[in-house]
């Protein structure tokens, strides 16, 4: 065997030919052809010659497991990626002023359907496209905090389900009505709100398991469920169909371990599921499906979700 000379180092280095694999670090098939030798030191790896691992004598290359759709986008926090052709992600971008805002595989000014302060006595929404609407100004003595007008003891948000209603106040969650599969997040099964001395601030926050700073909430037959900082959802109630998120066997009553993984956006609750929108775009929901309303493509009568069980459906919505 010839040794190497500096030309075929130089091509070899930089190389890009294919299918050089062997456990020899100066005994390889490079892109300069058979009987050519990398430097001591270097390995020859996919037809160059490189200071990386060394592969197996005879090895072909693994074959690759597509993880997404060609073409289609993601976000992973201030990250836009793209699907390449064989199904791997790629970076695409890192979303910074003056578009900071990851939205479905793309830069925006602001994520869609989220809101902010103009001073302290107007709100700004962004918009479906990502960009900031008008300035809506807060009325009275109401204050802007973190995106909500807000009166002194006031609430900021508020969601009605079929016999129970859901308030966030003080950046907690309170809710009254009916009570029978603890869909208040209250440990009895008494109704709250039927007299006054239930309400006010005789009427107790949602249970301590629910993380604070709860910024969205939403209401469903007999479940309820609210988005926290750090972009987590927490469910509580009834739990027949899996509708809070957690398995089967959660026993309605308790609340539902936060779910994180999924990156909350805004959260809608039915009868008997719950639906997400996270902030990369994408629809996720899981529970009662027995008349498809999970947008499964199928007919189970239940789809839980979970940080490591099953995952929840990822609705198919199309392209156009």
């Amino acid at each position: 065997m010839r040794p190497p000379t500096i030309a075929h180092l130089f091509v070899m280095v930089l190389g890009g030919g294919l299918g050089c694999y062997s456990p020899q670090l100066e005994d390889c098939v490079s892109a300069c052809g058979p009987g050519d030798a990398c430097a001591r030191g270097m390995s020859c790896s996919n037809g160059s010659c490189t200071r990386g691992p060394v592969c197996d004598a005879g090895a072909t290359p693994p074959p690759v497991t597509p993880l997404c759709v060609p073409n289609s986008r993601r976000c992973r926090q201030e990250h836009a990626e793209e699907c390449d052709g064989v199904g791997q992600w790629q970076p695409l971008a890192i979303c910074a002023e003056p578009t900071p805002a990851c939205f479905a595989g793309g830069c925006l000014l602001c994520l869609p359907g989220s809101a902010r302060c103009s001073g302290t006595g107007a709100v700004q929404r962004c918009s479906p496209t990502g960009t900031w609407g008008l300035e809506l100004r807060c009325q009275g003595q109401a204050t802007c905090q973190n995106g909500t007008c807000v009166a002194s003891g006031g609430a900021s948000a508020v969601a009605a389900g079929q016999d129970h209603t859901c308030a966030i106040v003080n950046a907690r969650a309170k809710c009254w009505g009916a009570n029978q599969r603890f869909q208040l997040g209250l440990p009895d099964r008494a109704p709250h709100g039927v007299a006054k001395n239930q309400m006010g601030d005789l009427l107790p926050y949602v249970g301590p398991a629910l993380p604070a700073q709860v910024w969205a909430i939403a209401a469903g037959g007999s479940h309820s469920c609210a988005l926290s900082d750090g972009g987590t959802i927490t469910c509580w109630g009834d739990n027949f169909y899996g509708q809070l998120g957690g398995p089967l066997a959660t026993p309605e009553g308790s609340i539902s371990p936060a779910l994180s993984s999924f990156g909350a956006g805004a959260v809608s609750a039915g009868q008997a599921h719950t639906c997400l929108l996270s902030t990369d775009g994408r629809v996720s929901c899981w529970g009662d499906n027995r008349f498809g309303q999970l947008g499964a493509g199928s007919a189970l009568p239940s789809i839980t979700a979970s940080e490591t069980a099953s995952p929840p459906v990822i609705v198919d919505l199309g392209v156009g």
